[in-house]
């Protein structure tokens, strides 16, 4: 079995993330089975962080058809599901409508796995770029309503906090001051790939009770399972079909 776990990032800019994810997936991933990351092209943001060139809508619209041509090539290999590793997915609608294998996105995963667990979520943010691209994507999903919380960090993007990965103390220290609050029936969600395994890396697993969710095992463990459901062209027309 195979799993396609696209990054939406040039992982050559962020070496060290990229290095440290693989350690994470490899850790994660069963016998047997194979999980292929692949980053954007070369020259995707133009020198600028992620977050913020995504607001740029010819950016986002790239990143878009670069997610839909990898789920095609991901089919077309015999992958069995593909994973948008990120909270924000430009395309993921598009390739779902397009293509049969599933197309699963973290943001929706972890959204739906805190749900069964708490009252409310909290998702906390690097900055208020992605927080804001992360709200709208939950809200393109439907899961934006009042049981999802989002807190920011204000640091300045992805490529400045990937030294945190060999120094986690100041980020994680952050990360729990922003969840310092009363709701002690929240689940919390480090919202952002770099924070999310720098938090993973700690073994920073609850915050005053509340639990903090391991984005990469909720991602990777409904991948698995979504690939083994059979899902013939004839059933995704009928899907296609009837939305």
């Amino acid at each position: 079995m195979k799993i396609w776990y696209q990054s939406i990032t040039d992982l050559r800019e962020v070496p060290l993330y990229h290095q440290a994810l693989r350690g994470v997936l490899a850790e994660l991933t069963p016998d047997q089975c194979e999980v292929r990351i692949i980053g954007l092209r070369e020259g995707t943001f133009g020198g600028l962080p992620p977050v913020r060139a995504l607001r740029d809508p010819q950016c986002y619209d790239d990143v878009a058809s670069q997610v839909a041509e990898n789920a095609a090539t991901a089919q077309r290999e015999g992958f069995g599901a593909l994973v948008i590793g990120s909270f924000v997915a430009p395309g993921l609608l598009n390739a779902r409508s397009k293509l049969d294998i599933p197309i699963l996105s973290m943001a929706e995963l972890v959204v739906l796995s805190a749900r069964q667990m708490g009252k409310s979520t909290r998702l906390v943010s690097i900055n208020s770029d992605q927080m804001g691209m992360t709200s709208s994507l939950l809200a393109e999903l439907g899961l934006a309503d009042g049981a999802v919380r989002t807190t920011r960090l204000d640091l300045a993007d992805e490529r400045d906090i990937s030294n945190a990965i060999r120094d986690p103390e100041p980020l994680c220290a952050a990360f729990v001051d922003a969840c310092q609050d009363d709701d002690l029936e929240q689940v919390i969600v480090p919202a952002e790939g770099i924070l999310a395994l720098v938090v993973r890396s700690a073994q920073l697993r609850a915050i005053r009770g509340r639990p903090v969710l391991d984005v990469f095992a909720i991602s990777l463990s409904a991948a698995f399972a979504a690939a083994r459901i059979p899902f013939s062209p004839s059933t995704s027309e009928t899907i296609r079909s009837n939305t």
